[in-house]
């Protein structure tokens, strides 16, 4: 409990593409041209990952979804997290796409693919992470805190936010 919740890069893009390309999303061809490429050409954080074994207390790939994806990490630890939804990092041509914030939210929590880390740290090692993150040219992003009260929770704008999903269904039929 205490350790920030820190996420690598934008997320979002990659789910947004693939709801574009499944007419879920209405996206224009520039923006959705530019999604594209986090669906095909995504970029696995393979070196920040490594860097991150001296610093954090967890990490976990963002495949299925951020809500879904720590939610494995919170269960394993029987803990909890507050995540601040507004804090979530968007792509500009993300924020563009899909301008109202509780349906792009939705999007970033639960839309996998996004090959980017969710990762925690005490506050004691944030110095050691943003030198990292410099050295690897990286953005990274705290979007909440690990609590000792179990479960997921997500706010925007200090009120709670209802998932409609929680992330990626491998066997759905």
């Amino acid at each position: 409990p205490g350790d920030r919740i820190y996420v690598s890069g934008t997320l979002g893009d990659a789910a947004a593409a693939l709801a574009g390309l499944q007419q879920r999303l209405s996206i224009c061809q520039t923006q959705q041209a530019q999604l594209n490429k986090a669906l095909f050409y995504p970029r696995p954080q393979v070196g920040l990952g490594q860097a991150l074994r001296a610093v954090a207390t967890s990490a976990i790939d963002l495949s299925d979804g951020l809500a879904k994806d720590l939610s494995h990490v919170l269960q394993s630890s029987n803990l909890g997290a507050r995540v601040d939804a507004h804090a979530l990092p968007a792509s500009t041509v993300l924020q563009k796409a899909i301008p109202d914030i509780h349906e792009r939210v939705q999007l970033q929590l639960t839309g996998g693919e996004d090959y980017q880390l969710c990762f925690t740290v005490p506050e004691s090692r944030r110095g050691s992470l943003e030198t990292i993150a410099h050295q690897l040219g990286l953005e990274i992003t705290c979007v909440g805190v690990i609590e000792g009260e179990s479960g997921l929770r997500i706010v925007l704008n200090d009120e709670p936010f209802t998932l409609q999903q929680i992330g990626f269904l491998h066997f759905k039929e």
